[in-house]
């Protein structure tokens, strides 16, 4: 299985290009920043 990183400041289009990829059939995860952000919430 391949793995590819996505990274680029803010506003570059990161979430664009991987709601793209997605829609296109690729499998993603979430970030894990924001993983971890919403589990300290719970």
């Amino acid at each position: 299985m391949t793995f590819h990183v996505v990274t680029g400041g803010p506003g570059a289009g990161k979430s664009t290009l991987i709601d793209a990829l997605e829609a296109a059939g690729f499998r993603r995860t979430e970030e894990a920043g924001f993983v971890l952000r919403h589990l300290r919430r719970a």
